[in-house]
């Protein structure tokens, strides 16, 4: 990781040390740091650079699951349109290897 990396850290109640860490290191780097949790005082708060809350009424981590994969969808579109090109040839690359005779 570099100053020209973006790193999307994921981690929520019963926050896993590994996540935090790497987040850490990631930030250490140069990387620009996304954090998606469930707390503004979650521990990976502070290595990020944009920090985004999701939370719910309930208390449940899994009920915040279906705004867990919005976001993530919302931000693989947004790469995709960014650098329609790259998209293309990442797309194109794994529509090759699913090909093989690892998928049905």
């Amino acid at each position: 990781m570099t100053e020209n990396s973006v790193f999307l850290a994921i981690s929520f109640h019963r926050y896993v040390k590994e996540t935090v860490k790497i987040t850490e290191m990631a930030k250490r780097a140069g990387a620009i740091v996304i954090g998606l949790t469930d707390s503004e005082l979650a521990p990976i708060a502070e290595f990020t650079d944009i920090l985004l809350p999701i939370s719910t009424p309930r208390t449940s981590t899994i009920d915040t699951a279906p705004v867990l994969f919005s976001v993530l969808n919302s931000l693989v579109a947004g790469v995709s349109i960014k650098d329609e090109q790259r998209f293309k040839e990442r797309k194109a690359m794994y529509d090759a290897f699913n090909q093989d005779d690892y998928f049905f």
